[in-house]
């Protein structure tokens, strides 16, 4: 839903920090961006001894940037139809696809 809330919004807001990003209000967006992702790292590493993958923090990072590069690319600058050629990428199939393959890459064991 977040992605999908405010689409042009988020889009403008991307596209505006690409080509600002020296201005003081970047900089304070993208430094409370680097907070935030922070602290949801510390979260999932809560969950250390779960994670196999050989360096947890940075498998953790890694996997969230990968998310969240996914999500813009196909929601945000609405690049589905191109992909949709290779394989479907509805909201149904990334809700499903794009845990899995986090919890696989984090070596997280299914229960």
């Amino acid at each position: 839903a977040g992605y999908r809330a405010q689409t042009g919004l988020m889009r403008a807001a991307v596209t505006y920090s690409q080509r600002h990003a020296a201005t003081a209000a970047v900089r304070r967006k993208e430094a409370l961006e680097l907070r935030s992702a922070r602290r949801l790292t510390d979260i999932l590493l809560l969950w250390r001894d779960d994670i196999r993958h050989p360096n947890p923090e940075y498998a953790v990072n890694y996997a969230m940037v990968t998310v969240a590069f996914t999500l813009r690319e196909l929601i945000l600058f609405d690049q589905i139809s191109l992909f949709e050629r290779v394989v479907p990428l509805g909201d149904a199939q990334l809700r499903e696809e794009l845990p899995r393959m986090v919890l696989r890459y984090l070596g997280v064991k299914d229960d």
